[in-house]
């Protein structure tokens, strides 16, 4: 069976582990990752349904991943959320301006997550 794939891009490795087994448990085929440079060359080698990355990460942040991906067309049809646990004014300017991604604040809430992605892959035309 093909489960959709799920890049889970988190660099506290208690957080990364809980998504990733939710994310299983759920029937999703989750794939950790702990900072943006690993993330950029799975992203190339792997096409994702959904990428769930953390905003504060070493070396390429959350936003330069995104904008990364979608300037090399790399997942394109990925459905991104991104997460952080810290919600200041700039943050939520940031996500606003960006187009097709969701955003949430850490502690993540993981019926709420899981709702929204099943949400977001019922709606997509795949």
């Amino acid at each position: 069976m093909n489960f959709p794939a799920v890049l889970c891009v988190e660099d506290e490795p208690e957080l990364l582990d809980d998504l990733v087994n939710m994310l299983r448990n759920a029937g999703y085929d989750a794939v950790p990752c702990t900072c943006g440079e690993d993330a950029l060359r799975l992203l190339a080698d792997r096409l994702f349904a959904v990428v769930l990355c953390d905003i504060q990460l070493p070396g390429i942040d959350g936003f330069e991943l995104l904008h990364l991906t979608r300037q090399r067309e790399l997942s394109a049809s990925a459905f991104w959320i991104l997460m952080t646990a810290y919600s200041d004014s700039e943050v939520y300017k940031r996500v606003s301006l960006l187009t097709d991604v969701e955003f949430l604040v850490k502690p993540i809430d993981f019926e709420k997550l899981l709702a929204l992605i099943a949400l977001k892959l019922g709606s997509a035309s795949h």
